[in-house]
């Protein structure tokens, strides 16, 4: 069978299965900053996706058992709408903020208030490297606690 295109026909692009969050999460980052116009000139690519690609292998590599005994690693699990959203961010603010709220719940039933500032707070830092050269403000910076748990438990 060809894959020749006639006139009036079209062919779908299937959007990537992929085995884990975070390999959604680092692939569809690096599509998105190659396309930022804005920050091509004197933005250090390597670095930036060095900080998100550690930020995720850290979150991935996360030892919840240590901490409480109860908790499973979650970055992965039960995470399939949340790789279909982030693997179809339109654009890094909705990258960034499915991150966040991922972050949000992965520590929300693991007593983990601590870990997730500290996850958020780089998640922010990675965020506002890229937006040093942009005009616009990421609204996710603004997500309250109370905003996160109303989007997870009425959604």
């Amino acid at each position: 069978m060809s894959n020749t295109l006639f006139r009036g026909s079209f062919l779908c692009i299937e959007y990537p299965n992929h085995s884990s969050f975070t390999k959604a999460a680092g692939q569809r980052m690096a599509i998105l900053v190659s396309r930022i116009k804005e920050t091509r000139s004197g933005f250090n690519y390597s670095d930036f996706m060095a900080s998100v690609s550690s930020l995720l292998q850290d979150l991935e590599a996360e030892n919840y058992n240590e901490k409480n005994g109860s908790c499973i690693q979650p970055i992965n699990f039960d995470s399939h709408d949340d790789t279909k959203a982030i693997t179809r961010s339109a654009d890094l603010e909705d990258w960034f903020t499915v991150l966040y709220k991922r972050i949000y719940w992965m520590f929300r039933f693991c007593d983990g208030a601590d870990d997730q500032k500290k996850y958020q707070k780089r998640l922010k830092k990675i965020a506002r490297r890229v937006q040093k050269g942009l005009i616009q403000d990421y609204t996710f910076f603004n997500l309250t606690d109370e905003q996160m748990e109303e989007q997870l438990t009425t959604g």
